[in-house]
């Protein structure tokens, strides 16, 4: 189970320029509630698309269940709209 250690403590990948990370733990939320995740990029909140499925959606390539644009913060809202495996 991923959680953090220390509260607002992140560990980060060296020789990276991008980060998505998520800011709540998805196995906590259900079915209709919405899993944030922060994007940056060279340090900085990135505007940017977001793209994000679950298995099974679709057998066709690039077809997502949701797509949200970053806010100005770099965080992009993604609504779970089916409950993942335990």
């Amino acid at each position: 189970m991923w959680e953090r250690k220390e509260k607002n403590k992140i560990s980060v990948i060296p020789n990276s320029n991008f980060y998505m990370i998520p800011l709540f733990n998805p196995s906590h939320l259900k079915t209709g509630e919405f899993f944030q995740v922060k994007v940056i990029f060279k340090n900085k909140p990135y505007r940017t698309w977001v793209y994000a499925t679950y298995m099974g959606f679709s057998k066709f390539k690039d077809t997502y269940a949701w797509t949200t644009k970053t806010d100005k913060k770099g965080i992009a809202n993604i609504k779970l709209l089916k409950t993942g495996r335990p």
